[in-house]
Formats: C-alpha cells, structure tokens, sequence
C-alpha cells in the first residue's frame, strides 16, 4: 500500500500547481495584454492628431453627428449589436468583447493595424474602421495619407491562409476593386483638418496570414512604436509580398477597373517598393 502524502505536503503542493496555473495563465494572456496596450497607444496618438477613434483605434461613429442623424447612427450601432447577440449567442457586451479578443480573425485585424503603424506610422495614419463597415463594408483596416488626407486602401482579413476557401475569398475581395469599396464612417481631409465623411471607390486588398507566422508575431510584440522586433519585421514583410503579388494579380486580371481605384493602387504600388527598399526586408523565414 503507498504511503499517503501528509495533509500539510500535500496543501504546499496543491499551492505550487496552483500558482504554476496561474503563472501559465499570465503567459498566455500576455500577448492580448500587449496587443491591448500597443492598440492603446495608437488610438491615443491618433486622437492627437484629431482622428476620431476609440481606445482599439477603430473609427468612432459618436463623431458623426454632423454627417447623419443621431437616430442614424444609433441604428447602425443598433444593427450591429443585434447581429453579435445572434453571432455570440446572446451573450453580454463584456462577454463578446472576450471571446473576440480569441479568434483568429480579431487577433490579425489587430494585429496587422499595430505593425503597420509601426513600420508605417511616419507617412500614413493607420486605423481600423468603424464596426459598421467592418461588417457591412466588409473592409476592416484604412490608410490615410497624412500630407493629403486621402485614404489610400483598404483592407480586409481572410483569416488563416489554410483555410479551405481562401482562394475563394481572395478572389472576391480583389474582384471588389472595379468599382472600389466604400466607407459610410470615412474620413476626408479640408485646410489641413480630418473631417467625419462617407468615402468612395478606395482600392482593397486581403490580408491573409499562416497561424505560425501571427503566434511568432504575437508572443514577440513590444508595447513601443519606435521598437521593431524580428519576428514584426517578418510579418511586415509578409503583408508587402502579399499585397505586391495581388497588385500584379490584378494588372493581369481582365477586369475593368474604375479609373479612381487603379490610380489609388498604381500609387500604393510604389509606397510598397519604397517600404521594401527602406526596411531592406527578406523573405520570412519558416
């Protein structure tokens, strides 16, 4: 017969699992507390320089008010919330919020607004769009140029590049360039300020990302702008090549592309090769 652990061994055991759990716990949340941070960060640089966001640095309809009415954009929120409770089976905002922060497609929209604007943040101001657009417009992340105030593209997520209808989706996305895509929560710029507006035919492109590539990204991120890890680097880098190769796609394609749209993208083409040339990016690595 085994000898039993004696009561008080077995308390400072139960004590030791139990902060090893924790500890665990901490880890694995620390890249959504950094990710959290670093949105954070953004949201309040953005609001500096008299853009309307919120703290996760999407486009904020309560500014608005002067563009539609307050029952408009009421409705709109309205409209959103009663689709999550369908999406997230009734749960509360709080709960939603949480099981958001999880999914794949929350954690590269986030992700991607972060590392663009650190590797892109001295040209252009990046953000995510309003909840609205991101489920109506399908676009998920802007580019606004800060010398002109033009939004430049848009972007939307595909999720994992593995999964079994990405072609499909990427196709869709890029076929929506021949007459652009549109935000009704958009942004324009007049005498040098930012002002809430509907915009029209911007340019799109899909972003997707190997799980791998988002978890090394991720469990790498510093909360600092200015810092700029390896493994931020290759998922820039990763975001260049997959934009460039859907510019080309789309020079190839027997589409009729709306004249606006194909002057935007020519001109993000060569931003494109700017940024490649000045962050003398290579290949990620497996």
């Amino acid at each position: 017969m085994f000898e039993q652990i004696p009561q008080q061994n077995a308390n400072r055991q139960n004590k030791i699992e139990k902060k090893i759990e924790e500890t665990e716990s901490e880890q694995k949340e620390k890249p959504s507390e950094q990710l959290t941070k670093l949105l954070e960060i953004i949201s309040d640089d953005l609001e500096k320089e008299g853009l309307p966001v919120d703290k996760k640095a999407r486009i904020d309809s309560k500014f608005f008010e002067k563009v539609y009415s307050q029952k408009e954009i009421e409705g709109d929120q309205k409209k959103i919330e009663e689709l999550e409770k369908q999406w997230y089976k009734n749960k509360n905002p709080q709960q939603i919020e949480t099981e958001k922060e999880h999914q794949i497609g929350e954690k590269l929209e986030a992700t991607k607004t972060v590392i663009l604007n650190k590797f892109m943040g001295d040209r252009f101001y990046v953000m995510r769009t309003n909840r609205y657009d991101d489920v109506f417009n399908k676009v998920d992340n802007v580019i606004m140029d800060k010398k002109n105030g033009e939004i430049v593209c848009a972007f939307d997520e595909v999720a994992d590049i593995k999964d079994k209808r990405f072609y499909e989706k990427r196709d869709k996305v890029l076929a929506r360039n021949q007459k652009g895509v549109q935000l009704k929560y958009g942004l324009k710029m007049e005498n040098q300020e930012i002002l809430p507006s509907p915009v029209k035919k911007l340019p799109i492109f899909y972003i997707a990302l190997p799980q791998k590539y988002l978890d090394k990204c991720l469990n790498a991120l510093i909360p600092n702008l200015d810092t700029k890890t390896e493994e931020e680097k290759m998922f820039f880098n990763y975001t260049l090549m997959v934009i460039d190769h859907e510019i080309q796609t789309l020079n190839k394609s027997d589409w009729e592309i709306d004249d606006s749209v194909l002057e935007k993208i020519e001109n993000f083409s060569q931003t494109i090769k700017n940024y490649e040339k000045i962050n003398d990016l290579k290949k990620p690595k497996n």
